[in-house]
């Protein structure tokens, strides 16, 4: 006569794993989320308040979740965790970008150069250089395009941004 015992989950995966990545969402998303948020704020753009503290609440949802379904489904309950905690942080990164135009520059611009456009503009420095953000809009796009070119500040940018598409005539 076989008894059939069940297979214990791995600790690793199951406990420590889930963890681990809860600590980093709520320390690293709380950089992620500010300085993904700063342009936004700066530049008076509205967005759903729940981004602000959206660190916090995503990870205290999966812990919830997480210990609420550990015993019976070990695997996909750490899954879940991993997963929500990455896309959350992910989603804010998409939501402030589709609210923004990034236009890289090869330096920031002086109090006196920004007087020449007429929308406020948010500059801020990354892993990439520097860059100037503004809400999005074709004709702001343009315009901050065409002054960068002038004052020589203008670096060059993907072959599919706007910045660096021709003009058209007329």
């Amino acid at each position: 006569m076989t008894v059939h015992t069940r297979r214990k989950p791995n600790v690793i995966l199951t406990l420590v794993l889930p963890v681990v990545v809860l600590i980093g969402s709520v320390g690293m998303g709380a950089d992620i989320v500010s300085l993904s948020l700063r342009p936004l704020w700066n530049l008076n753009i509205q967005f759903p308040t729940i981004l602000s503290v959206i660190h916090w609440v995503v990870p205290a949802l999966a812990v919830v979740i997480w210990l609420l379904l550990w015993r019976r489904f070990p695997y996909l309950s750490a899954l879940f965790v991993v997963l929500s905690c990455v896309l959350m942080l992910q989603g804010v990164i998409w939501y402030a970008d589709s609210r923004l135009d990034r236009v890289p520059t090869t330096r920031f611009l002086t109090t006196m150069e920004q007087q020449h456009l007429s929308f406020p503009i948010f500059q801020q420095g990354d892993s990439e250089g520097e860059a100037i953000f503004i809400e999005k809009s074709p004709a702001r796009l343009q315009q901050l395009t065409e002054e960068l070119r002038r004052l020589n500040v203008l670096r060059s940018a993907p072959p599919n941004h706007p910045a660096t598409q021709p003009k058209a005539p007329g």
